[in-house]
């Protein structure tokens, strides 16, 4: 499997492999700008990624059609996005020429002021 690190500038970063079934969970002050990026490596086995897809508040990460991109070899960041309330999920997947998968994903908990 792929090695995937995701990144964001305020949240720190995180290392996933495979496809996990739980997210990484983050209380974040609401309006926070969240910036994420991310790089996949397969060099570990001799395979190259081919491409990466992320979304937002995905239900059903099968569907190809709830990702916000199709699964695309430049794809390596995510525009700002900002929340004001609720939970919200970022997802992000990436894929070897070889066909195997690692997604990580990031629930974020917005934090109200007191």
């Amino acid at each position: 499997m792929p090695l995937l690190d995701v990144v964001e500038p305020y949240l720190g970063s995180y290392r996933f492999i495979g496809l996990h079934l739980y997210p990484v969970e983050m209380d974040v002050p609401a309006s926070t700008p969240l910036n994420f990026s991310w790089i996949g490596d397969a060099s570990i086995y001799g395979s190259e990624i081919a491409c990466y897809r992320y979304g937002w508040d995905i239900q059903d990460p099968d569907d190809p059609n709830q990702w916000e991109t199709a699964c695309e070899p430049g794809i390596i960041s995510a525009p700002e996005k900002q929340f004001n309330s609720g939970i919200h999920t970022f997802f992000v997947e990436v894929k070897d020429d070889l066909g195997l998968t690692t997604r990580g994903w990031i629930q974020i908990n917005i934090v109200l002021p007191d």
